[in-house]
């Protein structure tokens, strides 16, 4: 595998407003912390508004991006949420003006079984992945069905083997791969602190990501999934690639989310990029200021949830 090299692109994390919840007022909750629902970004640019809509129980529903601002239109980007009678999310559905992408996840009382990632319309990429009672070993597999060939073509390949190992909170540590001739072909490991991510370990490219972390409670406020809009944050974590196309493809981290906010990236012990807070009263990030050399700014507003 070539070396890691880590390329930094423009925040852009997805989002939907909602009518079913209450707007924030200053003078609510004196006497306690509420939950806040993220429910929209602005950037300093004005081109890009990313919203949010969220269900009765507080999951994400829908994510859209908004080009040029305009919320009259629909999304360039967005992403549907579905969930099973137990809450459990079941169903993503991706889309945007080029491709579309669905994730199906089965279960046995609770229990992930398999999930099934479609890319793709006429011409559809699969991957699935199978899992063991306790998620410790999953084989995946990749199809192409080639829908404009005549006749129509179906190439198998990555076919593989995954071997997790969890810590005694039941966070991922380790997440070995081989292929079927039991060659490892990816090594990551992942350490913790506060239930946070604080280092991921590229093992077999000796590449390291170390985060650092503020001690409010994460800006990100719902569970990212699979099919994550481009560059969108993942884990909580934004400018993440590319790790966050590397995550993507680690399915059992798709209802991970960090505790608090990212202030700092190392990769193999060089700053690359840092994030500076307002917080509002409630001590969740009001804005961000993305640094360290290229400035950004992002406005986050919330939704009380109930």
């Amino acid at each position: 595998m070539k070396k890691l090299h880590i390329i930094l692109f423009a925040f852009v994390s997805l989002l939907f407003s909602t009518c079913n919840e209450d707007e924030i007022t200053t003078d609510e909750f004196e006497d306690e912390i509420p939950k806040l629902l993220l429910s929209e970004y602005n950037y300093d640019d004005q081109y890009w508004k990313v919203k949010m809509k969220y269900n009765s129980s507080g999951q994400m529903e829908e994510k859209g991006l908004f080009e040029n601002g305009d919320t009259t239109r629909g999304p360039f980007m967005s992403s549907k949420y579905f969930y099973n009678a137990e809450g459990v999310l079941n169903k993503e559905l991706y889309s945007n003006i080029h491709v579309y992408g669905k994730v199906d996840y089965f279960y046995n009382n609770n229990n992930l079984t398999k999930i099934i990632n479609r890319i793709g319309a006429e011409d559809v990429g699969y991957t699935t992945y199978l899992f063991n009672e306790d998620a410790t070993f999953y084989p995946e597999e990749s199809e192409f069905h080639c829908g404009a060939c005549d006749p129509p073509v179906v190439t198998i390949y990555n076919q593989r083997e995954n071997f997790v190992t969890y810590n005694s909170e039941g966070f991922i540590t380790r997440i070995e791969t081989k292929n079927l001739n039991g060659e490892l072909v990816d090594d990551f490991n992942f350490n913790y602190n506060n239930g946070n991510i604080i280092e991921i370990i590229d093992v077999l490219n000796s590449d390291k990501l170390e985060v650092n972390y503020d001690d409010s409670p994460n800006f990100n406020t719902y569970i990212t999934g699979i099919q994550s809009i481009s560059k969108e944050s993942i884990l909580g974590l934004p400018y993440l690639e590319p790790f966050r196309k590397i995550l993507s493809y680690k399915p059992l981290f798709f209802r991970f989310n960090n505790v608090n906010n990212p202030i700092e990236y190392k990769f193999n012990g060089e700053v690359i990029r840092t994030f500076k807070y307002e917080y509002n009263q409630y001590g969740y990030p009001a804005k961000i200021f993305i640094g360290p050399t290229e400035q950004d700014e992002v406005t986050l507003e919330y939704i009380v949830f109930n």
